[in-house]
Formats: structure tokens, C-alpha cells, sequence
């Protein structure tokens, strides 16, 4: 009955007057305020509402709650439900397959976020949704605390040696900025297995260099790569 009203609104003409509701995607519309012609909701509410299993996860989520260097014209948005990619007001909304719901938080203004223990695993696991190592770097040196208990139960949940190696390799640059014990590191290696890898695959082609400590092949200039003063200074303005 509904979606019936809003096809009548929009095949209707008025004539130098924006449509105050458009379509997003099928069976999903947008009101847009009078005053700006602006969509009223925001992206990160667009995103947590796709279906109802819907909540916004990696870069994304570290964007919601400012802890970013670089905006993207991205919001990746994680469900039990996959739905087709699209784009709309210039934002392309891309499907993110969530296995698990731990670690969501359900906030004001009916978004729904990882929050950010989830945020920094989810990132570490898959780096290209974090915009790449050095915004990940960047956004994981302006976070002031994390819980690394609930940072292992997740490690513990996804069971797997090379998300240890990975985790632990990343927070051993801001340890004492997050205040995690060296049972946590001790707990990473101890889980992480004897296998040496690539942080990531694209490392096989720039120039690198090996972390004996964590067994893995990283940016050669990884941890030169960590400012967190300047970083604060900038994400401050």
C-alpha cells in the first residue's frame, strides 16, 4: 500500500519542485529535506537499514566514528542478508558477507555499527576495506582504548593462525598507546602458528621486509609509517 503511494507521488510532475522522496534501490526510498534538497538520512543510516540484519563495518565504521583519515565515497555495510551493490547520491553501497553479529553495537538514529574491537579485527583482517595499511595504520593510532579481551574473544571466534599473526603484528605499534598486556601479544603468538606469510598479497610486488618477531613479510616501511602525534593534530581539525 505504501510503496504503491510513493510510485503515484513520483509519476507525478510538478513542475520546478524537487521530489521529496526518491528511490534508492527496489522497495528503497529516501525522504529529502525541503530547506537543502539533501537526503535527510544519513549514509551510515541508509546503510544499517538495507535489510534488517543490516550494520556498518570496516572503514566505514572507524568513518562513523571519526577515527579516519580519508573519506571515501564508500559504505561498506555487513549482513547475514547479501544485497546487490548500488549507488546513490553519490555513495556506493557495497555488501559486506557477515558471519557473525558479535561485536555489533545498535546506536541512536537507528544505525547499527561494529563497534570499535570489531572494527579494528574486521579491518586487520581484510586491509583493503580499511583503505589500504596506512589508513589503517592511521585510524587504528587515533582509537585511545581498546579492550583486548573482547579483541580476543573475536580472534577466538574466527579461529584462524594467519588473523593472529596479522592482529598481533598491527598492535604491537601501539601498545602502549592502547595499554595491551604482553599476555595478549604472548596469546597471539601462541595461536598463530610456524607459518611465515605476506601481510598482504600486493607485497609480493613493492619492496618489503621480514618482522622476524611476528613472521611476517610487511612494508618495508611500515612502522616508519607511524606519526600518531600528527595524526591526532590532524583528525583534531
Amino acid at each position: 500500500m505504501a510503496g504503491a503511494t510513493i510510485v503515484r507521488y513520483q509519476r507525478k510532475k510538478y513542475k520546478g519542485r524537487p521530489l521529496l522522496i526518491q528511490k534508492m534501490k527496489f522497495n528503497y526510498y529516501a525522504t529529502y529535506s525541503i530547506e537543502n534538497h539533501q537526503p535527510i538520512a544519513s549514509r551510515f543510516v541508509i546503510g544499517s537499514n538495507v535489510n534488517d540484519k543490516a550494520y556498518i563495518s570496516h572503514h566505514s565504521a572507524f568513518e562513523y566514528y571519526g577515527l579516519h583519515n580519508q573519506v571515501f565515497n564508500i559504505v561498506y555495510v555487513a549482513s547475514g542478508k547479501s544485497f546487490k551493490e548500488f549507488e546513490y547520491d553519490n555513495i556506493t553501497y557495497i555488501s559486506v558477507k557477515a558471519k557473525s553479529d558479535k561485536g555489533v553495537d545498535k546506536m541512536p538514529n537507528k544505525i547499527n555499527v561494529t563497534n570499535i574491537e570489531r572494527t579494528v579485527v574486521d579491518c586487520i583482517d581484510d586491509i583493503g576495506k580499511a583503505g589500504g595499511l596506512e589508513e589503517l595504520l592511521h585510524c587504528i593510532g587515533m582509537v585511545p582504548f581498546v579492550n583486548e579481551n573482547i579483541i580476543l574473544e573475536l580472534l577466538n571466534e574466527h579461529d584462524r593462525q594467519f588473523l593472529y599473526q596479522k592482529t598481533g603484528y598491527i598492535l604491537s605499534m601501539f601498545k602502549d598507546q592502547l595499554s595491551l598486556s604482553p599476555a595478549f601479544f604472548d596469546k597471539c603468538k601462541e595461536q598463530m602458528g610456524k607459518s611465515k606469510r605476506y601481510l598482504y598479497n600486493e607485497l609480493k610486488m613493492t619492496k618489503n621486509v621480514y618482522d622476524e618477531e611476528w613472521q611476517l613479510v610487511t612494508r618495508a616501511d611500515a612502522r616508519g609509517l607511524l606519526d600518531v602525534e600528527s595524526w591526532k593534530s590532524t583528525g583534531d581539525k
